[in-house]
């Protein structure tokens, strides 16, 4: 009280040192009072007092008069959300204070809200200290507010302040006027998918943010999408960190993210790893536009047959990748992938021979994708591979582009009739292919009738093998009819099927008058 007395008639005195006191509310009181009238002091320091919203209310008012003060320390005392309200007020008309610490004290977002709207028209207040305090917009307002005073900094440090998702979308609406800050630091806060979305939201018209870390948060798979969906077309940001997130999809957007802006990223182990569907088709479309990484490696992997085929497609499609490594179940997708990257380079090889290979579907799915480009290949063996009617369907749409090959084998295959229906509809296209292969192939009358189609239509096939399906009487007056009135076709095997002697004696009508020349078949019933 004595003290009190003393400031409001001494004009020189330049600090105050009150630490390690316990002056509390009604001190604080007196103390108020003198620093109206005092014109000179410098500095208060009333660590580690504790005062109450009270005793910030008679600081603040105190505030609002004294023109000396420019620092006040009021770490780790009892003020909340009320007194700084109350410091707010005082904020708003004081042109003096530079300083105001206020870590350590029990003031929440509310509070935290309450000066972040007065520092909008203070001009003097150099640093306001706010962190831990129970609101995270402390942590966020105190870091905010040094960038926006001090245009040289451009980092803004929020990591371990406890944020979260609403107070990511309170950053952002900030950030959004912000030009200076570069780097954004949220490592290890409760930041969950709704906050990335707000980050995301941010970035996709930010251009000057470079680097994001949002390790050690609380994103899930669809935090992470969100991220990189928007971020795809962000040329700005050149760092993100996603490490210790619950989502695995973080892994892959983070991978993604450095493939696209770091040139020098030319290696990729993707090691030990379970890797979901939805992981395999995220990297798949980042691995088909990258033009750095020249070497993979996927051993050991816990990964489905269709996530291995989509990333395997990727590849196919991916230019500049020279080296794949994969575990031995994998052979069939090795085996066909290291071929696809052998034929890059090495121009001369013009027979592929995957004969009893068990490729199945997956495999020649991704063998598809490779005949879709490639101008070398011209004879394709794929005999006896379980390759069923989904499988040629892949294998119809390369060849609805390919220009290259003459000679397909598929024989003791299961495509059926179905199968049949896919590849007579890319042959209406497709004028390369010479010979066609289809021998014990579960083929129809249907099939039969498909095929009639193709006979018909076709100008270039030459050999057709149908052998050992189940072609009957019905399928071969479709054929017959059709053949009749094509000129191309030279070779035709029926032999094996279901043919009996009315169907034998039709074809013997045809061959007196078409041109195919080399005929066979065998009744399988009389």
């Amino acid at each position: 009280m004595y003290s009190c007395h003393g400031l409001q008639n001494n004009n020189t005195y330049a600090k105050i040192n009150l630490q390690n006191n316990k002056i509390g509310d009604i001190g604080i009181e007196y103390l108020a009072s003198a620093l109206k009238d005092n014109k000179t002091s410098a500095q208060s320091d009333t660590s580690p007092v504790y005062i109450t919203d009270k005793g910030a209310q008679y600081l603040a008012m105190a505030l609002i008069y004294n023109k000396a003060l420019i620092h006040l320390d009021l770490e780790y005392n009892q003020i909340e959300d009320d007194g700084a309200k109350h410091f707010a007020k005082a904020l708003r008309q004081n042109t003096t204070l530079s300083i105001l610490n206020l870590q350590k004290n029990g003031v929440d977002n509310n509070g935290a809200l309450h000066l972040y709207d007065a520092l909008q028209t203070n001009t003097t207040l150099s640093r306001i200290y706010l962190k831990n305090n129970p609101g995270a917009l402390c942590a966020i307002i105190e870091a905010m507010h040094q960038v926006e005073f001090d245009r040289t900094l451009t980092k803004l440090e929020l990591q371990n302040s406890k944020i979260g998702d609403i107070e990511v979308k309170f950053l952002v609406s900030v950030l959004r006027q912000n030009k200076t800050v570069t780097t954004l630091n949220l490592e290890n806060n409760y930041v969950g998918d709704n906050g990335a979305k707000y980050l995301a939201g941010l970035l996709m018209k930010n251009t000057t943010l470079q680097g994001l870390n949002l390790q050690h948060n609380y994103i899930w798979d669809a935090g992470a999408e969100l991220i990189a969906n928007l971020i795809q077309n962000n040329p700005t940001l050149r760092k993100l960190e996603l490490k210790g997130n619950p989502g695995s999809l973080c892994f892959f957007v983070k991978v993604a993210h450095r493939l696209q802006h770091d040139k020098a990223f030319t290696t990729l182990k993707l090691d030990n790893r379970k890797i979901s569907d939805k992981e395999a088709e995220y990297f798949a479309e980042t691995l088909k536009t990258n033009n750095t990484l020249t070497e993979l490696s996927l051993q050991n992997n816990d990964i489905s047959n269709d996530a291995m085929a989509c990333i395997a497609d990727a590849i196919i499609s991916n230019t500049k990748l020279l080296r794949l490594t994969l575990n031995r179940e994998w052979r069939i997708f090795h085996l066909i992938i290291s071929t696809v990257l052998k034929l890059r380079t090495d121009k001369t090889i013009f027979i592929l021979d995957f004969r009893n290979k068990q490729i199945g579907d997956g495999g020649i799915q991704v063998l598809a994708k490779m005949l879709c480009t490639n101008t070398t290949v011209t004879t394709l063996h794929l005999e006896n591979n379980q390759i069923g009617g989904n499988g040629v369907a892949h294998l119809a749409n390369s060849l609805k582009i390919n220009k290259t090959l003459t000679i397909l084998n598929l024989q003791y295959n299961m495509i059926g009739d179905n199968g049949v229906r896919h590849l007579v509809d890319a042959l209406s296209i497709n004028t390369t292919l010479l010979q066609l292969n289809l021998r014990n192939n579960q083929i129809g009358d249907d099939g039969a009738d498909y095929l009639a189609k193709l006979i018909q239509n076709n100008r270039t096939i030459t050999t057709l093998t149908l052998g050992h399906n189940q072609i009957g009487d019905e399928g071969i007056q479709h054929l017959i009819e059709t053949l009749q009135e094509n000129k191309t076709l030279t070779h035709v095997d029926l032999s094996g099927n279901k043919i009996t002697d009315s169907g034998a004696q039709n074809i013997a009508q045809l061959l007196q008058h078409n041109t195919v020349n080399k005929y066979s078949h065998y009744s399988l019933s009389r």
